[in-house]
């Protein structure tokens, strides 16, 4: 089979083929305000692809840098968070509704924000990338990405197909009011079930 297109919108070919995940979860009290975020992934044996379809009641007030900054700051953006191995560094992989990338490193185990906490990931800007990419579209009502992530910059080697532990959510602060969303929120335990498991097959 051939591997999801790099393309945006992340649609047509083996993205329709790819079943949808369940949409990231908003934070209580925002469940209503239109702001939907489904994503698929898949992999070709050298990279895993992630596409987003982030939807978005108000485009006019989306907040979004086209540069490869050294933070994304209040950017509306998705977040791609790995822990490869439970004694290696955790790798976040931040992308913006333009496209723009930077990428977190360190030994935050489960923190899926990669700027909060007591033990702050260090951000490497998008220097340090493996060659990651995104890409990402526009409409009337929506913002979308997709993200090649190839095996090296999660720590595998080429063909290896090992589980990997990982969590998404999608951050956006329209008018100073912050919001987020997450595929697994943060549990009871705050050094407990953060982490999803992404199977390759």
């Amino acid at each position: 089979a051939r591997p999801p297109r790099h393309d945006v919108p992340p649609a047509g070919g083996a993205w329709d083929i790819l079943p949808e995940s369940p949409p990231l979860q908003a934070s209580p009290g925002q469940e209503k305000n239109g702001r939907i975020t489904t994503w698929r992934a898949g992999h070709d044996g050298k990279a895993v692809y992630f596409g987003f379809m982030c939807r978005e009641p108000r485009m006019d007030r989306v907040r979004a840098d086209p540069r490869d900054p050294n933070d994304l700051g209040p950017d509306d953006q998705v977040h791609i968070v790995f822990q490869p191995g439970q004694f290696e560094e955790t790798r976040a992989f931040l992308v913006n509704a333009l496209g723009a990338r930077e990428f977190y490193a360190g030994r935050a185990m489960n923190d899926i924000n990669p700027r909060g906490g007591g033990e702050r990931l260090r951000s490497l800007g998008a220097a340090r990338n493996h060659r990651w990419t995104a890409r990402a579209s526009r409409g009337a009502d929506h913002w979308s990405l997709t993200v090649r992530l190839p095996f090296a910059a999660l720590g595998l080697k080429r063909g290896q197909r090992r589980p990997l532990r990982f969590n998404l959510a999608r951050a956006a602060d329209l008018l100073g009011q912050p919001e987020r969303q997450t595929l697994l929120p943060p549990g009871a335990d705050p050094e407990g079930d953060r982490m999803g498991w992404l199977v390759l097959e």
